[in-house]
């Protein structure tokens, strides 16, 4: 009996393909980045006493791992002169794959989200405060606190009212498939496609 080893050779040379992409190296690209308005809590119609929020997302995909790294930069225009002393992003930072890699001091605050401690003068931006999570990005609520050192009214800040939302984890949604495992599958799988069609019509 002739055995047809076509399937099993195309299998074969795609496997080796496949090796060749799992030996790249993680890439990275980003996916988002934007900037968002803090407003006073107590003074939410005033733009100068708003604080801006930077954010930037990217993807990385490799063969061992695939993540989202979320990066956020604090301006305060110091108009008021007040100064930040706490940075929180809201999300349920409880969920398993939600954050992890915290740098800049943070505190996972559960399903409240993650606070950083800075210290952001007047006048001047924070370091980048970072976190890595499996889950991609949705827009919602961040806020700041700090102290009005010199009388002002900025203090606290918040997304609302008045201000704008930045991007955070969405837990709620399934974790997008490593770019590798959706081209294993597809290497993988092709090969059957001919074999599965002429069953099909030997069998009509």
């Amino acid at each position: 009996m002739k055995i047809n080893s076509y399937p099993f050779f195309v299998l074969s040379i795609r496997a080796a393909l496949l090796v060749g992409l799992v030996c790249i190296s993680a890439k990275a690209q980003d996916q988002s980045t934007g900037s968002a308005t803090l407003a006073s809590i107590s003074n939410p119609s005033v733009t100068a006493d708003m604080l801006t929020v930077d954010y930037w997302v990217s993807y990385t995909s490799g063969p061992n791992s695939s993540f989202y790294t979320y990066d956020y930069t604090i301006n305060n225009p110091g108009t008021s002169g007040a100064q930040v002393e706490t940075f929180n992003v809201a999300f349920d930072a409880s969920h398993a794959g939600a954050v992890y890699d915290l740098t800049g001091g943070a505190q996972n605050d559960g399903n409240a989200g993650i606070t950083w401690d800075v210290s952001v003068l007047p006048g001047q931006s924070s370091e980048t405060l970072s976190f890595e999570s499996d889950f991609g990005p949705i827009l919602n609520n961040a806020s700041a606190g700090g102290g009005n050192e010199n009388g002002g009214i900025s203090a606290p800040w918040a997304s609302d009212p008045g201000g704008q939302e930045v991007l955070v984890p969405n837990v709620a949604a399934v974790p997008e498939p490593g770019i590798t495992t959706l081209m294993t599958l597809s290497l993988l799988l092709f090969p059957f496609r001919s074999r599965i069609f002429w069953k099909r019509r030997t069998r009509s």
